[in-house]
């Protein structure tokens, strides 16, 4: 094992660069369109002025960040007045993520993210590295072998030039499965809201020549005579249908965004299986590489939706140690397949593949073998006892206000909310205690939950850190408790075994069961 010093690529300053002058580009947005009345007021044009100090850091950052591969672990060493040296052992990095957008396959470069055990954050990010550095990089620190041709860094598709040896391909997702995805998926929500804020700041209605008067003088005249009577405000069946019609293509909008997302983002996502490790593979712009350590896999959780019951769907994803829901870092998002605290491992799937697709990735987990059991059967007295006093309490309180501001009688209108909640408080817990359900088998402890939303949570006993029984006064009165497992990539983000309203000699008897199998297997991490 050579202890040479490796530097970062000749280019990595171009990239320190756009890495941090990206930061400026919303404000310098905003003071843009914000300014955009007075053409003197331009002082988005200063923002340049930092772009120099940002090129000279970046030109320093390059020069001095390097790295090094000891005997048993890997050295990073930065700084320039505050000087750094990390030592990161090779037994506690569970993966490597390769992130590489168009520009990093253009120069054939790439980023290496390095995720460690414990750690809520990449302990090392290597910005840039060509891709027989990316190869070196995994091979002695993961022992990941990929053959990497150095006179040939990328391939006609912009992938890494790599030939893996001994892979398997568990999972392709088509192009027609990532569009549902983007059905199932809420995520257009948040570029739509990012439009409309961008449309709106943007005052585009204010732009010279444009009469909104005018404009609807004239759309009355070049219309049919029953599209002006649908739009005719005085009439109410015109409002409530003009109203439909606004929603449903707010939502196909949104839809459609989403499915636009999903193709980009996860387009020719692959999971395949190396050498006993698993990779991922993904993305259209930005390409996402990641090594997911079997032995390092915490926890497993299937996800099933409304929409992903109707397309008969489900998605999969993993916690893996040192994973945490505190990393910012945009890049560790996208390593982590767009959840803050997990890793995709199967963003869709038909539901009926998933136990034995399950079974191919980890032999240990059968989702069928599992002879499920039901949380008490006085769960449900105890979900309407406590919304009762909730919904009592906000009742009397509005009833109170709408007493003193408006009068006695109108207060009688507060009755109304615990008549609407009520019911469908029962309507929900009805439904999520029929789904909820836990099952020990000889080697993992799985917790289902859920009733609009459903998931399904697994986790080995080998890999189990604690086990805590707890019961609250109202839990102790009922003679009732619940029993939880943290592993040692917990997140806070996410569904977990946490199963609550159990009697309490079920509860203690899962707890000591739990006990003895992680007090007598060798945790490995």
């Amino acid at each position: 094992m050579t202890a040479e010093p490796r530097r970062l690529h000749r280019l990595s300053w171009l990239f320190l660069t756009a890495s941090s002058a990206k930061g400026l580009i919303l404000p310098l947005i905003f003071v843009f369109f914000a300014s955009a009345s007075n053409p003197f007021a331009r002082f988005e044009l200063l923002g340049a002025v930092f772009l120099i100090p940002t090129l000279i850091s970046a030109l320093i950052r390059q020069r001095i960040y390097n790295y090094r591969f000891a005997e048993d672990e890997l050295v990073v060493r930065e700084g320039v007045l505050t000087k750094k040296e990390r030592h990161i052992p090779y037994e506690r990095i569970h993966n490597i993520a390769v992130i590489r957008n168009p520009f990093h396959r253009m120069f054939g470069v790439a980023s290496a993210l390095i995720e460690t055990a414990g750690s809520g954050k990449p302990e090392a990010v290597l910005r840039v590295l060509d891709m027989p550095a990316i190869a070196e990089l995994r091979h002695l620190t993961l022992g990941a072998e990929e053959d990497v041709d150095p006179a040939d860094d990328v391939d006609t598709d912009g992938a890494p030039a790599t030939v893996s040896r001994e892979q398997t391909t568990l999972l392709e997702v088509p192009t027609a499965e990532l569009a549902k995805l983007g059905l199932i998926s809420n995520r257009g929500a948040i570029i739509f809201a990012a439009l409309a804020a961008f449309l709106t700041q943007a005052q585009l209605w204010q732009a010279d020549g444009f009469d909104p008067e005018d404009w609807a003088s004239r759309f009355k005249v070049q219309t049919p005579d029953w599209v002006t009577w649908l739009l005719d405000s005085s009439a109410v069946v015109s409002r409530v249908l003009l109203g439909v019609g606004v929603i449903l293509v707010f939502l196909a909008l949104l839809r459609l965004v989403s499915i636009g997302w999903h193709l980009v983002k996860y387009h020719g996502f692959t999971l395949v299986r190396q050498r006993g490790d698993l990779r991922t593979e993904f993305g259209l712009l930005t390409t996402v590489s990641s090594i997911i350590p079997t032995h390092k896999i915490q926890l497993v959780t299937t996800h099933d939706s409304i929409l992903h019951r109707l397309l008969r769907r489900t998605s999969i994803d993993l916690e893996t140690v040192g994973a945490s829901e505190q990393g910012s870092d945009f890049e560790k998002q996208l390593a982590q397949g767009g959840f803050k605290s997990r890793q995709l491992l199967a963003p869709i799937l038909e539901a009926g593949r998933a136990a034995g697709f399950l079974r191919q990735v980890l032999p240990d987990l059968d989702l069928e073998a599992v002879e499920w059991q039901p949380l008490s059967t006085r769960a449900r007295q105890r979900i309407m006892k406590r919304m009762a006093i909730i919904t009592g309490i906000q009742t009397f309180t509005l009833m109170s206000v709408l007493s003193v501001f408006l009068h006695p009688l109108v207060a009688l209108h507060a009755l109304w909310l615990p008549a609407v909640v009520l019911p469908l408080v029962w309507f929900g817990a009805t439904g999520w205690l029929r789904y909820s359900r836990w099952g020990l088998t000889d080697n993992a402890v799985y917790y289902r939950s859920g009733w609009l939303g459903r998931a399904v949570s697994v986790v080995p006993f080998d890999k189990v850190q604690t086990v805590v029984l707890s019961a609250s006064p109202f839990d102790r009165r009922k003679h009732m408790a619940s029993v939880a497992v943290d592993t040692a990539g917990a997140g806070a983000m996410g569904h977990r075994i946490d199963i609550p309203y159990l009697d309490r000699s079920v509860a203690e008897t899962i707890y000591q069961r739990l006990y003895a199998e992680a007090g007598s297997t060798e945790f490995n991490w």
